[in-house]
This record gives C-alpha cells, sequence and structure tokens, in this order.
C-alpha cells in the first residue's frame, strides 16, 4: 500500500474510499509528498489539514485537503528561536500548530466561490 494511502487511514479513516478513488488523489500525493521533502511528515500534515473542519459535505474530500495543505504552506513559519520557545514551554500542546511552510503542488487551487464542499 501506497505510504501517503497508509496515512489516509491513519488519519481519515471514515474518508480513506472516496478519496482513493477521486480524481485529485494525485494532487494530494503531490502536496504530501512536497511538505515529507520540506522536512515535514506527512501524517502530521494530513492531521492538521483535516482538523479544520468535517470533509463529510464534501463533494472531493481531497481537493479540500490539497486546499487547505496549499494554505497551511502559505503561512510564515516561525524562526528556530520561536520553535524552540514554543518547545520549552509548559503549554507547548496547545492547540496552535506551527506552520508548515511547504511549497503548493502545482494543481490549480479552488476559487472561494468555487471552492469544493
Amino acid at each position: 500500500m501506497h505510504r501517503y494511502a497508509r496515512a489516509l487511514h491513519e488519519v481519515l479513516p471514515r474518508h480513506v474510499e472516496q478519496i482513493l478513488t477521486e480524481n485529485a488523489w494525485p494532487a494530494l500525493t503531490a502536496s504530501l509528498a512536497a511538505a515529507e521533502a520540506a522536512g515535514h511528515n506527512p501524517v502530521d500534515v494530513l492531521q492538521q489539514a483535516a482538523q479544520h473542519d468535517p470533509l463529510d459535505d464534501a463533494k472531493s474530500a481531497s481537493e479540500v485537503l490539497v486546499w487547505r495543505i496549499q494554505r497551511l504552506g502559505m503561512r510564515q513559519a516561525p524562526s528556530p528561536s520561536a520553535r524552540a520557545a514554543q518547545a520549552s514551554s509548559p503549554h507547548s500542546h496547545s492547540a496552535a500548530q506551527p506552520a508548515i511552510g511547504i511549497p503548493t503542488a502545482s494543481v490549480p487551487s479552488p476559487s472561494r466561490t468555487g471552492r469544493p464542499r
């Protein structure tokens, strides 16, 4: 089984069959590969993208995840000193997640009005 499919099974078990058959599955794997190439754990990236809103009403869950991963990648990554301070903070397990800072896949992101839901 492909490692990104395994990540899907781990993070989104209810949506695996749908996502694996969607046309945007290759775009999702490309986004996860870009995150991995940038030094991120694909499971963590997928988890961050999946936690924003439910995917139950998405026409294409994989397109929504690609869009979310791209948005996560656009955030400014914290500096090394800020990451060190976050790691040593007693509140380091807060809901705030570090930015992913990954290159976006060469897939057009859905427009605001045409965003799949």
